[in-house]
């Protein structure tokens, strides 16, 4: 076999490996979740607490579909501690949720912001934000959660705490 042949058969070979049925692309189709499809489906299994606890939610979503890289289990996760915290912990009254794609850097970044009492000076991460923030980690993401400043434009709007996740958006 002259090694033109040999490296023709390992080409596709390789080629098989990643498009074929059981190959790499089709392992990652697995990886792929609309992240707002999910929000919706958490927001409605969270109704009756949201609603026993006098929270609305405000839903601010592009149209299109928001497709990010991880398992939609982790993703349903996140979205629903997130609120969870909020309806439990904040006091608040209202919870917005913000979806935006930045499709140079091919992220989504989700917005969970709240007029509760804000973070108190004895915060830590429980559980449920750690799952939040090893869930994000999993997904090749990052989380944060923090007070807004009086200078931030969502804290004339009377909110006063930001949980913001971003993930990789996938085309």
């Amino acid at each position: 076999m002259s090694l033109v042949d040999f490296l023709r058969n390992h080409v596709f070979r390789l080629f098989e490996l990643i498009s074929g049925p059981d190959g790499t692309m089709a392992l990652l189709e697995n990886f792929k979740t609309n992240i707002k499809t999910v929000a919706f489906d958490v927001i409605e299994q969270q109704l009756d607490d949201l609603k026993t606890s006098g929270v609305l939610v405000l839903k601010d979503f592009p149209d299109r579909a928001l497709t990010i890289f991880g398992e939609d289990i982790l993703i349903a996760q996140i979205v629903q501690n997130l609120i969870e915290n909020v309806w439990k912990n904040s006091q608040a009254k209202v919870l917005k949720i913000c979806f935006t794609s930045d499709i140079e850097n091919n992220r989504v970044q989700a917005l969970f912001l709240d007029n509760g009492i804000g973070l108190t000076d004895q915060f830590s991460f429980g559980g449920g934000l750690k799952t939040v923030r090893d869930n994000a980690r999993a997904c090749c993401g990052e989380f944060e959660i923090h007070n807004l400043s009086p200078s931030d434009h969502y804290y004339s709007e009377g909110f006063r705490t930001i949980a913001k996740v971003v993930l990789p958006m996938l085309a």
